[in-house]
């Protein structure tokens, strides 16, 4: 059961249930100061329009604090499709013992009821790779290969991530972290055009020198590690069907088979 305390005026924390009680206490002093300071000593990672990822350096070690500015009322009224949502499907992802960075709570600042900044945080993998960055000292299609493992796990426990693009793959020496879960959905049992969406559009966000290569030998590799019950020759088809359509985040929260 998840339970949410006070931690300031108007501001709410809910800790991720793996969360060790010593550990919460420090997130809350954490996130508290980082809260009134208004993250003035920070790293900002990735800044958009309604999102903020920033470093903190905290104590012994940094953390990563994933923040959703909710200036809009429609927002503010659908709080929950934003971190909420995230922080939801980070604890379903590690029920399925998907790799993802530890998360450690979720963040909610409200006034006159509503809520207008959300957020979550997470463990800082600092080591931590992607495909892009690997493909500067050996071939893209060879680094892509470290995401086969991410892209089949994800398909055999039904977890349509919706995002698995190169970029929220990060890679160590031995492992593997699926990162952004906003937009993630789970079917259970396993959907078989599930694979052919993920692999779709991991291929049409690949850099497009390196898309056509990835529709051969690299989609062979992945259609023999899933234990898909379909053909190559007709998974290939329709692969190569979906990189001709154009997806918005609408329809792809809507998949039906290709």
């Amino acid at each position: 059961m998840l339970i949410s305390q006070k931690i300031d005026k108007g501001t709410y924390f809910t800790p991720f249930p793996s969360t060790k009680p010593e550990q919460v206490e420090k997130l809350i002093r954490i996130t508290r100061d980082s809260l009134r300071k208004e993250f003035e000593k920070t790293h900002i990672l990735k800044k958009a329009r309604q999102r903020l990822v920033v470093r903190i350096e905290a104590e012994d070690s940094p953390i990563i604090f994933k923040l959703f500015p909710l200036r809009k009322i429609t927002s503010r009224l659908r709080h929950k499709k934003f971190a909420h949502r995230e922080f939801l499907n980070y604890l379903k992802a590690s029920e399925l013992e998907i790799l993802t960075p530890a998360c450690f709570g979720l963040i909610e600042q409200r006034k006159f009821g509503l809520v207008y900044r959300s957020g979550i945080i997470l463990n800082d993998i600092s080591n931590a790779s992607n495909v892009l960055n690997m493909s500067q000292s050996t071939p893209y299609e060879l680094a892509a290969e470290k995401c086969l493992p991410a892209l089949s796990l994800l398909y055999n426990k039904g977890a349509h991530h919706l995002d698995a693009r190169e970029e929220n793959i990060l890679l160590t020496e031995k492992e593997w972290f699926i990162i952004d879960w906003q937009y993630a959905k789970f079917v259970s049992p396993r959907e078989e055009w599930l694979l052919e969406h993920l692999a779709a559009f991991f291929i049409k966000k690949a850099p497009n020198p390196e898309q056509e290569s990835l529709t051969g030998n690299w989609l062979r590799k992945l259609h023999a590690s899933s234990d898909h019950h379909l053909d190559f020759e007709l998974f290939h088809s329709r692969v190569l069907r979906l990189l001709l359509k154009h997806q918005g985040m609408r329809a792809r929260k809507n998949l039906r088979p290709c």
